[in-house]
């Protein structure tokens, strides 16, 4: 059976085709009007099959990255040892870094961080006549 399945495997990412039939696509209400299709996300549900063929497609594009050197070294999400605390320990490290805070306060410059959601609006936090 698992030379079956190494088999669809292989030929998948040989040829680059999956099959849509694997899986199942079903909308979930977030909130507002139950008539408006904006008001609801998809969510995936996959087989066995699909959930470890997604693992290999993941770990084959991740070494590919590592190999080649293509990620940046300072790249968070999404990948193993490099946690969202990770980011922002490195952030503050740089920040109060002796040579750092001292060249600052020569030249008067302010170092400041902007955090946010790339799913969530956040205009609405600001006026309008605010300059991001």
């Amino acid at each position: 059976m698992i030379y079956y399945n190494l088999y669809i495997y292989n030929l998948s990412f040989a040829t680059g085709i999956v099959t849509r039939k694997l899986k199942i696509v079903i909308p979930v209400f977030k909130k507002g009007e139950r008539n408006n299709s904006g008001n609801y996300r998809p969510i995936s549900l996959l087989s066995g099959f699909d959930k470890l063929m997604e693992e290999l497609m993941y770990n084959m594009i991740i070494n590919f990255f590592n190999k080649h050197n293509i990620l940046y070294n300072y790249q968070f999400g999404f990948r193993r040892r490099h946690s969202t605390s990770l980011a922002l320990t490195e952030m503050i490290d740089n920040i109060y870094a002796i040579d750092n805070i001292y060249a600052n306060m020569d030249i008067k410059n302010a170092t400041i961080g902007i955090f946010s959601e790339p799913t969530k609006n956040i205009w609405h936090c600001r006026s309008r006549n605010t300059p991001l």
